[in-house]
C-alpha cells in the first residue's frame, strides 16, 4: 500500500468516525446555558438536552438548542451522502453498499452527543440528534417520527415517553420502506441507546415523579 492510499484511508476514517463524533460532542445546550450565565448541568435534570434547556431557560433557548442538536445530526450524514457521489471517496467507501459509511457517521454523531469528549464522556440523550440523522437518511421517516413524537407528547405530556416509543418504532419505518438493511441495524442500535439513556426517566415514571411537558423552570423533580 503506497503512502497516498494510506493517507486516503486515514482521511476516510476521520471523515466517517472522528469528525462526526467531535461534531456530535459539541454541547450546544450547555453552551447556550453558559451564555445566560447558567450551567444547566446543575439545574433541573442536569441534562444538556433541549428539554432541560427549555425548562431552565425558557422556550426560545430551548428551541435554539433543539435546532442546533438536530442540525449536528443532519449535516454530517447529509454531507456523507453527497461525498459518496464524489469519485475520489465514492469507490473507496461504497463497496457493494453506500449504506454502511452513512450509518457509521450517524452512529458516531449520536455517540458524540450521548458521550461527549468535552464533558468527560457524558452528554445528552440523543433524541434531537437522532431526528437530524433520520431526516438525512429519509425525510419522510423523519417527519413521521416527529409527528408521532408530538402526538404522544400531546396525549401524555411526557417527553420521555414520546421519545422512547418513537425510538422503538423508528426502525420499522425503514423496514416498511425497504431501505438498506444497514439502516435497520443503525436504528435498532439508536433505539437501544435512547432507551438506556432514559433509564432514570423510566424509574421516575414508575414512581410517578416524572415532570410533564410545559412544567415550570427549575422544577423540583428531575426529567
Amino acid at each position: 500500500m503506497d503512502t497516498f492510499s494510506q493517507a486516503k484511508e486515514l482521511l476516510i476514517f476521520a471523515l466517517l468516525v472522528i469528525f462526526p463524533y467531535i461534531i456530535g460532542s459539541i454541547p450546544f445546550g450547555l453552551l447556550i446555558g453558559l451564555a445566560f450565565g447558567i450551567d444547566i448541568r446543575g439545574k433541573g435534570s442536569g441534562n444538556i438536552g433541549a428539554t432541560n434547556v427549555q425548562r431552565t431557560l425558557g422556550w426560545f433557548p430551548g428551541l435554539v438548542s433543539w435546532i442546533l442538536d438536530t442540525a449536528k445530526g443532519f449535516f454530517p450524514v447529509y454531507m456523507t451522502s453527497c461525498m459518496l457521489q464524489n469519485k475520489f471517496f465514492g469507490q473507496e467507501l461504497a463497496g457493494t453498499s453506500t449504506g454502511w459509511p452513512i450509518a457509521l457517521v450517524g452512529l458516531a454523531v449520536i455517540a458524540g452527543h450521548c458521550w461527549s469528549v468535552f464533558l468527560k464522556f457524558r452528554g445528552g440523550k440523543g433524541v434531537s440528534t437522532t431526528l437530524g440523522v433520520v431526516m438525512a437518511l429519509d425525510w419522510r421517516i423523519g417527519i413521521a417520527c416527529f409527528i408521532l413524537w408530538a402526538i404522544i407528547v400531546a396525549l401524555t405530556r411526557y417527553v420521555s415517553v414520546a421519545s422512547i416509543i418513537t425510538a422503538i418504532l423508528m426502525p420499522f419505518g425503514f423496514i416498511f420502506l425497504r431501505a438498506d438493511p444497514i439502516f435497520w441495524v443503525l436504528c435498532f442500535a439508536i433505539a437501544i441507546i435512547i432507551v438506556i439513556k432514559h433509564k432514570d426517566n423510566i424509574k421516575r415514571l414508575r414512581e410517578g415523579t416524572e415532570n410533564k411537558f410545559g412544567s415550570g423552570r427549575n422544577s423540583a423533580h428531575k426529567s
